[in-house]
């Protein structure tokens, strides 16, 4: 199975799906969004971050890769488990962001 890529429609009602977030957040990030997507907004799940990155910082990435991802780690890291208060996630490591990100760095 192949995943086929996004079109901007596909990207479109995948972010107004969103409920989570307020709804003006959803709309300007769409007319963010250009003609023709980036590779990573015709990705599923990068977009889906970089939508919550978005969200959370107030910042429409585009460009250089590195940010994105920069910021996604980061995003991740503070709010992903936010989302959801429900679920508790149990830390396997008391490392917190900065020393986290020298490992994996």
């Amino acid at each position: 199975m192949q995943l086929l890529p996004f079109t901007k429609d596909k990207a479109t009602r995948l972010i107004r799906k969103f409920s989570s977030y307020p709804k003006e957040t959803r709309e300007k990030f769409v007319n963010k969004l250009g003609h023709r997507l980036t590779e990573i907004e015709k990705n599923p799940l990068l977009l889906t971050i970089k939508f919550m990155v978005y969200a959370n910082k107030n910042e429409f990435l585009d460009g250089d890769s590195y940010k994105f991802y920069q910021k996604a780690f980061e995003t991740l890291f503070e709010t992903h488990d936010k989302i959801d208060s429900h679920f508790t996630r149990t830390y396997k490591t008391k490392l917190e962001m900065k020393p986290l990100e020298e490992v994996i760095g």
